[in-house]
């Protein structure tokens, strides 16, 4: 074997250590995902069916956390069995995990923190965490659990229809698509209220659950300028 040849072996052998010790000390961070209804089947993977599951992987992806190589996801759904959410946030909380994400709804927060007042958990889209006792206000939540809002009470539907008038100011007729307790309730009064502060006529558009046809045919046929739709599934 020439000189060469052995530094060459001998600096690559004193290396090899090295490689090990940082492999061991790459931190691994396992983080949690609880969903109610997207089946576990479109979770999975580098590259989900489930669009918000894909775009939380891929923004991971984008920050440096790889799946396989510092990043473990622990993904769990009740598939739509909300029975069964409280042994799988149990399950997914015995996992130990670093913090954990959870999908649309308080309750998926509420079963969280019967379990863990110490691990991270965030909401991506709450809707009265306040109300679910899951946080202590909106700007001091307090406690392991916080998050985004859909809906932060009548004043955002106000405000709302403002950005509309900003967008189309020659807006005069507004449908405002909403179920009959959307437009009775606070929600329609504060709405009202500021339609009548900006000149504009709003018009209930009523709808049941689920059923839209009716309400579309009669705004086909009424022609209003823009529609309001309030935050509700």
């Amino acid at each position: 074997m020439g000189r060469r040849e052995f530094i060459t072996l001998v600096s690559g052998a004193a290396a090899w250590p090295l490689a090990a010790r940082a492999q061991q000390t790459t931190k691994v961070h396992r983080v949690g995902v609880l969903m109610s209804s997207v089946p576990l089947a479109e979770m999975m993977g580098s590259d989900p069916i489930d669009p918000v599951n894909r775009a939380f992987v891929h923004r991971l992806r984008d920050l440096g956390y790889i799946e396989g190589q510092n990043l473990l996801l622990e993904r769990r759904s009740a598939e739509g069995n909300f029975g069964q959410i409280d042994e799988i946030a149990a399950e997914l909380v015995g996992r130990k995990p670093d913090v954990i994400l959870t999908g649309s709804g308080d309750f998926l927060a509420q079963a969280l923190q019967r379990l863990t007042k110490s691990v991270p958990i965030v909401f991506p889209n709450g809707t009265d965490p306040i109300e679910a006792g899951v946080v202590a206000s909106l700007n001091r939540p307090g406690g392991n659990i916080t998050g985004l809002l859909a809906y932060t009470g009548p004043e955002f539907e106000t405000k709302r229809l403002q950005l509309l008038m900003e967008v189309a100011p020659k807006t005069r007729r507004v449908a405002f698509l909403g179920l009959k307790d959307s437009w009775e309730g606070h929600v329609g009064q504060e709405v009202r209220a500021a339609a009548q502060v900006l000149g504009v006529a709003l018009v209930h558009v009523e709808h049941a659950p689920g059923q839209l046809a009716d309400a579309f045919a009669v705004m086909t046929q009424d022609r209003p300028d823009a529609l309001s739709l309030p935050s509700t599934p």
